[in-house]
């Protein structure tokens, strides 16, 4: 079993041996009611790129990959595809321009600041199973599966006590607002994503 998952993690470590070395950018970003300012790090060449020893990319995972992808991008950072590797997954998403990453930004700070507020009904795994999914039926399974309870009870996304507390009804939480909100995160990165070599 080890020698199984020794080889697994191999395989990724060839497939990133040839990276440039990480680096980090101080950014400025103005998005009109917010400004953006720090060290900005996973940077490698001209690109975003990362890695998880996870056999698939959780939606979790994917949203923040995003963020760092659209932050580099506003900044004129990013001129080739980012990656974001897993054993057997990986996301690739090309560079945007300059406005298109703003605008993306924009829309986050906004949600981010509504849930300043008021409790979002956003669950980032359960969010990417609705959105990837190829039709709305199938799109709905998946997100109730990511938020109940897996196999052996591994906890899903509904299982954190501060997500029970204030979404305690499952039908609730993954109601039309659940969905709205998936659409406005997950959707511009999924559309995003290259096809071919992402999933």
């Amino acid at each position: 079993m080890l020698a199984s998952a020794l080889n697994e993690v191999s395989e990724l470590r060839a497939s990133v041996v040839d990276w440039d070395a990480p680096r980090s950018e101080h950014i400025s970003l103005d998005l009109g009611t917010v400004r953006i300012e720090g060290s900005l790090a996973g940077l490698r060449g001209n690109a975003v790129r990362g890695y998880s020893v996870s056999g698939e990319l959780s939606g979790r995972r994917r949203i923040g990959f995003w963020v760092r992808h659209l932050m580099a991008c506003a900044a004129g950072l990013v001129h080739a595809p980012s990656e974001l590797l897993a054993r057997d997954d990986t996301c690739v998403i090309p560079a945007l321009a300059v406005d298109d990453a703003l605008e993306h930004l924009r829309e986050l700070v906004a949600l981010r600041t509504a849930g300043l507020s008021q409790p979002l009904p956003l669950f980032p795994d359960a969010a990417y199973a609705l959105v990837s999914a190829k039709d709305p039926g199938a799109g709905r399974a998946a997100a109730r599966k990511a938020f109940l309870p897996g196999f052996n009870n591994i906890p899903g996304e509904g299982d954190d006590a501060y997500v029970g507390r204030v979404f305690p009804d499952v039908d609730e939480a993954l109601g039309a607002g659940f969905e709205v909100l998936a659409e406005r995160v997950f959707r511009p990165l999924q559309d995003a994503v290259m096809t071919g070599d992402a999933t």
